[in-house]
């Protein structure tokens, strides 16, 4: 058929001229449209990179929100261990101090006397006279409150405040 095609163009210049026309118009229109579908594959492929692009943005984001979570939960289980430590130092260190070793208040300083007795504290073991350990708190060792100086007054107060 192409062969006839030929032959007939051949014969009829202004066909040919016509038939030349729309051929050229088609292949001009055919590399447009595969100018255009080429077009839409790229915005396409960039829409899926973009909704991947978002996706992994979305995903970084959950990930530093988890990270500082986590940070904020080791920031207060470190400062609760150092608590603790604290607290079980104090506690551990603890010595019940031999009165005839003591001649002053270890707070004020003020001597001890007939009318001026020593009181041991009951957490730390210090002796303190009765101005400096008017203080009583709960202890783990006494069934009721016993007296402590305000030093482990303040610590065994921040200490149980704190648990609650």
């Amino acid at each position: 058929m192409a062969c006839y095609l030929g032959r007939n163009l051949s014969k009829n210049p202004s066909v040919d001229r016509k038939f030349r026309g729309h051929v050229t118009r088609a292949i001009t229109a055919f590399g447009h449209l595969d100018i255009r579908v080429r077009k839409n594959e790229r915005l396409k492929r960039a829409s899926q990179l973009q909704e991947e692009v978002e996706h992994w943005r979305t995903l970084c984001k959950e990930q530093e929100s988890s990270l500082s979570e986590m940070a904020t939960v080791v920031s207060s289980s470190k400062l609760e261990a150092d608590n603790l430590r604290e607290s079980h130092n104090a506690l551990q260190d603890a010595q019940w101090t031999a009165d005839s070793l003591v001649p002053n208040c270890s707070k004020c300083h003020v001597a001890f006397s007939v009318s001026r007795r020593r009181h041991h504290c009951r957490n730390c073991g210090l002796i303190f006279c009765h101005f400096c350990s008017t203080q009583t708190m709960s202890l783990p060792s006494a069934a009721k409150p016993v007296r402590v100086c305000d030093r482990c007054h303040n610590l065994l107060l921040h200490r149980y405040t704190a648990k609650s």
